[in-house]
């Protein structure tokens, strides 16, 4: 069974919402990465740091498994001249 938590800005709600999909019997976490928050602003420059965390929290919980959806583009990898949208294919 798949569950999906929101893990990615509060840790305490983080943790909070592991422990209940434990509690419920659930055995996958399927968590949607935003490319915008780890690639934000310049092609090649990361930040991982909440992206670890989840996988961290995860990883602890021994019997969870992770399942990532990556989406939500950075605006920078969309073609030149088009509007900034929030979910647009990368040119």
């Amino acid at each position: 069974m798949v569950f999906k938590p929101f893990l990615w800005w509060r840790p305490e709600v983080a943790k909070r919402d592991l422990t209940l999909v434990q509690q419920m019997g659930f055995t996958w976490v399927k968590q949607t990465f935003a490319w915008r928050d780890i690639e934000p602003q310049i092609k090649g420059h990361y930040e991982w740091k909440l992206a670890d965390d989840i996988v961290r929290r995860v990883g602890k919980r021994g019997n969870l498994k992770l399942l990532v959806r990556i989406d939500r583009q950075p605006f920078w990898a969309q073609a030149p001249g088009t509007p900034e949208l929030e979910s647009a294919p990368p040119a």
